[in-house]
């Protein structure tokens, strides 16, 4: 496997899910039976789920071998592990990722009241007319079915039956019962089959109730995948810590060992960053975007509680104020008790070919070079943002929120609303290394207004590149 700084004369290495979540084990070996989630009971009686799996066995040899035992020895001071979801295939037409105890009162006219709800977040093949029902164990492992059916939310901004075999749903069940430790979604009310279904079947009810930690945190919409992003992940933390924000999250679709050492160091070195690492492992397929919307949903439910505002983006993409503000200035200008969504249009950013590419030399290793991110290099801008909400991105209240769609949202509690920030305070500021055509306008002069971030955030990755990150991984 490649070490950290040498992805520049070495093959990169692509990771498929499954070595992905061979790392993630033994990183959380030990602490499966625990999560960072306030109020996630675990007491349930270990004897009467025995059969319960998080996740399948893996074996390794030689290099990754070496590599993960190394993990391992570091994770045993680990004490803020990733949580324990795993995609779960509970019938041959449902899997099924997470679930979330959501104490709010809903309220709507369309989708009806909830109170003291679960939701379940998955996917469903085809279009299916039956009616499904919650199953939950609760503490003490007694089993409950919920007598009205699951509502049922098509979190699909579009769906194409021949490209897409699966629709990512939210279903939801209210609950009259105290909060249950597992849930299960099934076609008949009959007790008996209920009573046989086994527990890999069930999925973790979290309740994530707590006070706020965080006025800040991004959550990366796009699943990692490919050999999209190695420093990206850098890039965009450190930007974003400068801008405001104190708590990240990612999922993990695939990724390379670079991209790996970046996201440990983040998430179990400094504690900043979930790192949903078995994203791509049993996902249905094919999906959207490798479950895009699933991702997006979960990420505004675990962190609903414990963040005022939850910023959504990509890693090539920011919300920039003008005029020198961070985020905090920007949404005391902007804020509204009524408000949960604030909306930021788009404004492109092309890759200037010309341009030579610009490296961060680290003091005394002259061996060790990291491009300039990308935020700082050498782009054009297009001359305007596009119009209304088109690959708009989010600050939103995830307090507030309900549903939503990648550029926009779609179901707040009742009583509040969304609001569209003026272009002269703030732009989503997207930069593509390619051009797409039909996005891409005429260009002007190359943009500098990144520049009052600049020395701010290199001087942030020196100290985490040059000075943290080599001695921590070698």
């Amino acid at each position: 496997m490649a070490l950290f700084f040498h992805y520049k004369k070495k093959a990169r290495r692509l990771i498929r899910a499954g070595f992905l979540i061979a790392i993630v084990l033994v990183l959380i070996e030990n602490f499966q039976k625990q999560s960072y989630f306030n109020g996630y009971v675990t007491n349930v009686s270990v004897a009467k789920i025995s059969s319960f799996e998080e996740t399948p066995n893996f074996t390794t040899s030689g290099k990754s071998g070496r590599f993960l035992n190394r993990l391992k020895k570091q994770s045993k001071k680990c004490v803020h592990c990733s949580s324990s979801f795993s995609w779960k295939r509970i019938s041959n037409t449902i899997s099924v990722f997470s679930s979330y105890y959501d104490k709010r009162f809903l309220q709507t006219v369309r989708y009806g009241n909830f109170k003291r709800s679960v939701v379940v977040l998955g996917y469903e093949m085809g279009k299916l007319d039956n009616a499904l029902f919650c199953g939950f164990i609760m503490n003490g492992n007694q089993r409950v079915i919920e007598k009205k059916p699951a509502f049922r939310v098509i979190l699909a901004e579009f769906w194409k039956s021949k490209v897409d075999r699966y629709r990512a749903i939210m279903y939801r069940c209210n609950t009259v019962v105290d909060r249950p430790q597992y849930v299960t979604l099934m076609m008949s009310q009959d007790i008996s089959s209920f009573l046989t279904i086994p527990i890999s079947h069930f999925v973790p009810v979290v309740d994530q109730s707590s006070s706020i930690k965080h006025q800040f945190a991004v959550c990366y919409e796009t699943p990692l995948y490919g050999g999209k992003y190695d420093q990206g992940i850098m890039d965009s933390i450190e930007l974003n810590k400068a801008l405001g924000a104190t708590w990240f999250t990612i999922y993990v679709y695939e990724a390379h060992s670079i991209a790996i050492n970046f996201l440990y160091y983040y998430s179990k070195k400094i504690k900043i960053l979930d790192a949903v690492m078995n994203w791509g492992n049993n996902i249905p397929n094919p999906v959207y975007n490798r479950g895009l919307l699933v991702a997006i949903h979960d990420c505004v439910y675990r962190n609903m509680f414990w963040t005022k505002y939850l910023v959504l983006c990509d890693l090539d993409e920011v919300i920039m104020p003008k005029n020198g503000l961070k985020w905090k200035e920007l949404m005391l200008k902007v804020e509204d008790s009524k408000i949960a969504h604030f909306t930021f249009q788009h404004l492109g950013f092309h890759r200037n070919v010309n341009k030579k590419t610009e490296f961060i030399h680290c003091p005394g290793k002259t061996k060790l070079k990291y491009k300039v991110p990308r935020f700082f290099a050498t782009y054009n801008r297009s001359n305007s943002v596009l119009g209304g909400n088109l690959r708009a991105k989010s600050i939103a209240k995830p307090l507030y929120t309900v549903t939503c769609r990648v550029h926009i949202w779609r179901w707040m509690m009742k009583g509040y609303r969304s609001y569209q920030v003026p272009t002269n305070m703030a732009v989503m500021r997207h930069y593509r290394d390619k051009d797409i055509e039909n996005l891409k306008t005429n260009t002007t002069s190359l943009d500098y207004g990144m520049n009052a971030l600049k020395s701010q955030v290199i001087k942030a990755i020196e100290r985490q590149f040059c000075e943290n990150v080599k001695p921590f991984y070698t």
